[in-house]
């Protein structure tokens, strides 16, 4: 679960008085979590580990015999306290990213949201607590802040550029029964769009990465961060 597009749900503030988990205390260990993120539904948290699940669980007996199946097309996730290197939420968005270390010590990312700010914020302050980690909450810089947007713009010039190729080069007539389902059905659909409707779309998209790369270097947001200590 690297860090790839994890935005299944993303609202669009978290406007939370956090004071209000001194009345309403969430226990964390040991409960399993609905949660979104990249063919993940559940989290399990306990004392020496998260781990993500794509099956959808109430209960942590329920989680660990889904765990436990070695044969299943559930997505798995295992991430221990110790090598997670840093955790992170922008304020106004309940996505959470995790940088953390995999077992031959490559550093990757994995990125999942809460469906409510009480949780996440319950979250948060266990690992803080009870983990160990440090807080912090700061001001993005105006290049942290838009560095993920102008990687999507990249990407979404150079799709474009060659979708618009393979329609101009005729690429897209050319497949006739080869190929798998999923390439003949992309083919299909250049051919339906055609260079017009490739370039309509591209401007779009990059017309509004623009925009909320604008909009954050205008006013980065502020965001609390835990490092490990």
């Amino acid at each position: 679960m690297n860090d790839h597009d994890t935005d299944e749900f993303e609202p669009e503030d978290d406007d939370f008085d956090y004071s209000q988990l001194e009345d309403e205390p969430i226990t964390i260990p040991n409960q399993v979590f609905p949660v979104s993120g990249n063919k993940i539904q559940s989290l399990l948290i306990d004392d020496q580990s998260l781990r993500f699940s794509g099956g959808q669980f109430d209960f942590p007996e329920d989680f660990e015999k889904g765990w436990q199946k070695k044969w299943t097309t559930n997505a798995k996730l295992k991430v221990s306290h110790r090598s997670i290197r840093s955790i992170s939420k922008e304020d106004g968005e309940l996505k959470i990213r995790i940088v953390y270390r995999t077992y031959i010590g490559i550093p990757s990312e994995c990125e999942f949201c809460f469906y409510d700010p009480v949780t996440a914020a319950a979250f948060l302050a266990y690992m803080e607590k009870e983990q160990y980690f440090t807080y912090t909450h700061e001001k993005m810089s105006r290049f942290m802040s838009v560095w993920r947007y102008l990687l999507g713009l990249a990407f979404t010039i150079a799709m474009t550029w060659f979708c618009w190729y393979l329609v101009v080069d005729g690429k897209d007539e050319g497949t006739g029964g080869s190929g798998d389902y999923k390439e003949r059905i992309f083919f299909y659909l250049l051919g339906i769009l055609g260079t017009k409707g490739i370039l309509a779309i591209g401007i779009a998209i990059v017309g509004y990465i623009g925009f909320k790369i604008w909009k954050r270097a205008g006013d980065p947001p502020f965001r609390t961060k835990l490092i490990r200590a």
